[in-house]
């Protein structure tokens, strides 16, 4: 019995540090990294990519220094610090589209894709170019979620309409499983 119980003792310990090395390895705020447990990870991989900077070229008033902070996480690959950084207000409809389609990068970005939907929802058609933007990014988060029939629909009305990024959402519609 006292080396049944020392085995039993023993298991349990490595069962722990299996446990301990297991989160920690899932822990990582990389994006990549965190889509190989998600079915359709690899179509991640390949095509969610961070937006280029556009806010800070718009946010030159010295009241938008929060912004262009931000924003020099986001260009460094600073994810979590970005979401952060990003203010709930801005001066105009546009630079407030453009700062929630940032945040939701970060947030998709940071493996946040919870986060990032609820962004993105937030985006309205009347902010413009964010908006366009942010349905491509609304892709990868259907695609994260192998959510492929809301992917598919979302993707085909941006190649219907010429919306960006046309040709990958094409590529992309070619590598999506037909049904899931």
């Amino acid at each position: 019995m006292n080396s049944v119980y020392r085995f039993s003792r023993f298991a349990l310990i490595l069962l722990g540090f299996l446990a301990i090395a297991t989160a920690c390895k899932n822990d990582s705020s990389s994006a990549s990294s965190n889509n190989a447990d998600k079915p359709l990870g690899h179509l991640l991989d390949r095509y969610l990519k961070a937006y280029p900077d556009e806010l800070t070229a718009i946010s030159q008033d010295p009241k938008d220094s929060l912004i262009r902070t931000a924003m020099e996480a986001y260009n460094a690959g600073k994810y979590e610090e970005a979401i952060a950084l990003f203010p709930n207000s801005a001066r105009s409809l546009e630079q407030a589209g453009y700062i929630q389609l940032y945040q939701g990068i970060s947030q998709i970005m940071a493996n946040k894709n919870y986060d990032a939907f609820t962004t993105f929802q937030r985006i309205q058609a009347s902010m413009g170019k964010p908006f366009e933007i942010s349905n491509w990014y609304l892709v990868m988060n259907y695609v994260g979620f192998n959510n492929v029939y809301e992917a598919r629909q979302k993707l085909e009305k941006i190649v219907a309409e010429g919306k960006y990024p046309t040709e990958e959402a094409k590529a992309l519609l070619k590598d999506l499983p037909k049904q899931q």
